[in-house]
This record gives structure tokens, sequence and C-alpha cells, in this order.
């Protein structure tokens, strides 16, 4: 197989990922515009939260006013390690 030969195969089994890659990019641009439109300001600045895991909070938690307090959101989402036994024997 000559180097011409070669060129020809690698873009024709490249063009369908190059295709999927930039299918991903324009995704990604929409989601950050949406969450840029639609989320409060305090959430899109909590340290360590980016557009797309806040657009994943407000989804999965919904109206949080449902919830007492900080505490029960994180029950709720399964952060809080919970112990359970009875006496001496661990029911994990």
């Amino acid at each position: 197989m000559d180097t011409y030969e070669l060129t020809v195969a690698l873009k024709s089994f490249l063009s369908p990922l190059v295709s999927f890659t930039e299918s991903i990019e324009a995704l990604d641009k929409q989601m950050m515009d949406l969450a840029q439109e639609t989320l409060p300001r305090s959430l899109q600045e909590l340290p360590g939260v980016g557009p797309l895991t806040a657009l994943v909070l407000v989804h999965e938690l919904g109206d949080v006013r449902r919830f007492r307090n900080s505490g029960a959101v994180t029950c709720y989402a399964g952060l809080v390690p919970r112990i359970s036994q009875s006496a001496e024997k661990d029911l994990n």
C-alpha cells in the first residue's frame, strides 16, 4: 500500500470520528448556553460545580423548596453515609 492509499484509507476511517466529535462539541455548546440562560447565578458560581453539573442538579432535585435544609438534600442525593446495624450486628 502506498502513501496515497494509506492517506485515503486513514481519512475514511477517521471521518466518522471527526463528525462525531463535532456533534459532541455542538451539544456541549448548547448545554452551556442553556445553563447560562436558565440557571440562577448563585448556582453557576458554586465552587467546583460547572454548568453541566448545575443542570444535572436542577434536573435531579426539582423544586428544592421541598427540602427542609441542605442536610436533607445531601441525604436525598445519597451523599451522607448511613450505618445500618442492630446491636453488634452490621446490617450492611
